[in-house]
């Protein structure tokens, strides 16, 4: 963690003037300074049969809607299994009526028949939800087994980070606070969060994690979603939070020397 001082100022969107974002300065305690990664609701799309990749839809990047098709798997053994289901259901329905076979067996078949269209259906795989196409598992042409992952897809309009605060700061924060992120790599551009979660249990460190100050043993998780209309934030990029306290300084307006220097707001 970089050394900073025991207040440190940062520019906070204050009003919007002619197309530019002005800003003033607010100042935050060194104490409500933490950073985190950031995460995104990610889910792996496995292949439900095992069977052959004929054909992917998507690549990469790509974004999908709930439902869109992401891949076709061969379906053609499955096709060939429910003929076969078929004939054998309409010979028991022929039994049946005939009082030569029992409702539990005709009931079975049927089973069959609706277990075999089934799987011609789970040959077509698609998106569980709105996102992003983050990482490709496998290539057209692969087998793959029942259960294993074709691709991963990420709602990143929906982001987020967990940092760690002692218990004695816990006090001060509280659902909805305004959180300030800000990227290293893009300096001067903001993005606003809020707090959706306080842990209500604490827990030691995790291991990976750095307080701004010497750890403590015990902490309280502090779940922070970011708005992230643009796609600029990313899963795994590291961010630097800087929590809105009583401390801050009161709101003004803008002078002409903060006119001067536009500043991008997330």
């Amino acid at each position: 963690m970089i050394k900073i001082r025991t207040l440190i100022s940062t520019f906070v969107v204050c009003a919007l003037i002619g197309g530019g974002f002005w800003v003033k300065e607010k100042v935050f305690k060194e104490e409500f300074f933490y950073s985190g990664t950031l995460e995104a609701t990610r889910v792996v799309i496995p292949a439900r049969v095992p069977s052959q990749i004929l054909k992917f839809s998507v690549k990469e990047g790509d974004h999908l809607k709930k439902d869109d098709v992401i891949a076709l798997l061969d379906d053609s053994e499955f096709k060939i299994q429910l003929k076969e289901v078929k004939s054998k259901y309409e010979r028991g329905l022929a039994l049946y009526k005939n009082s030569n076979s029992s409702k539990n067996e005709l009931e079975t078949l049927e089973s069959k028949k609706d277990e075999a269209a089934l799987k011609i259906s789970w040959c077509t795989l698609r998106s569980v939800m709105d996102g992003v196409v983050l990482s490709k598992f496998k290539e057209e042409g692969e087998w793959v087994a029942e259960g294993t992952g074709v691709l991963s897809v990420a709602n990143v309009q929906e982001i987020w980070t967990f940092f760690y605060v002692e218990q004695e700061k816990i006090a001060s924060l509280a659902l909805g606070q305004t959180v300030i992120g800000t990227l290293p790599e893009l300096p001067g551009r903001v993005f606003k969060g809020k707090i959706i979660k306080i842990n209500s249990e604490a827990e030691f460190t995790p291991k990976n994690v750095q307080t701004r100050k010497e750890r403590t043993r015990l902490v309280f998780g502090v779940k922070v979603q970011f708005e992230n209309a643009d796609e600029t934030l990313k899963p795994g990029m590291s961010i630097e939070t800087f929590l809105e306290t009583p401390s801050d300084t009161p709101a003004t307006q803008p002078s002409s020397e903060d006119a001067k220097v536009p500043v991008k707001a997330a």
